[in-house]
């Protein structure tokens, strides 16, 4: 005949289940089959017949090496953005902080690369981003910064569906605080307030439902 649990295991083990249960949940394991929404309106293009959603378009930049940085860079790549210049002291080093918590999840991810466009062309040159990178430890080809034309960094925000940005000025163009998640197929999934560590931590949740998509489909 078994013996029955001991008292002192039996209140061990009323503790230690919520807790398992807590952990189990803050892996997502019940968040596996959902899918995330596609952002923007769907359109019919020139000659197709079945509209499609927006998504980011073609741009030309210059990554933190000096190299260009266009589409073909990152294609099938999912994709993590936002705007930021290297001489800010207010929101964008803690927003950075928080991306840098997400990057070290998936930096060793193929599937995934992390993108930051300066908001002030002006001062953050190639070595001025390349700079800014190394002293947080972000690896090259995994997460870029990258500069432009006023104009271009302008509407790379627009076609992230942020809103609506002048490039016009002389000096810095007025950026959000949002980070940006954009699937395989360059269209808008997700976006995030940078300075809420909520909705940061839904971004790390919502890339592992974006890299199952993915794989899903290949």
């Amino acid at each position: 005949m078994a013996k029955p649990l001991n008292k002192r295991v039996y209140l061990l083990l009323l503790l230690l289940i919520p807790i398992a249960f807590v952990l189990f949940l803050k892996q997502g394991s019940f968040r596996s089959n959902e899918t995330l929404p596609i952002y923007g309106n769907r359109f019919l293009p020139t000659g197709e017949t079945d509209s499609v959603f927006h998504t980011v378009g073609e741009f030309s930049l210059t990554d933190q090496k000096g190299n260009i940085f266009t589409q073909d860079t990152v294609k099938g790549k999912i994709r993590i953005a936002n705007f930021f210049f290297a001489r800010c002291l207010g929101t964008c080093p803690k927003m950075n902080s928080n991306v840098l918590m997400v990057y070290d999840k998936y930096k060793n991810s193929p599937d995934v690369v992390f993108i930051s466009h300066t908001v002030d062309p002006s001062n953050d040159s190639a070595e001025v981003l390349d700079t800014y990178a190394q002293q947080i430890n972000a690896h090259y080809k995994r997460w870029y910064f990258v500069t432009g034309k006023y104009d271009d960094i302008a509407e790379m925000q627009n076609q992230y569906l942020l809103p609506k940005a002048d490039g016009s000025s002389t000096d810095q163009i007025a950026h959000s605080q949002y980070i940006i998640l954009v699937d395989d197929k360059d269209r808008v999934r997700g976006a995030y307030d940078g300075l809420n560590i909520n909705q940061v931590l839904k971004l790390r949740d919502d890339i592992k439902l974006l890299v199952n998509e993915r794989n899903k489909t290949k």
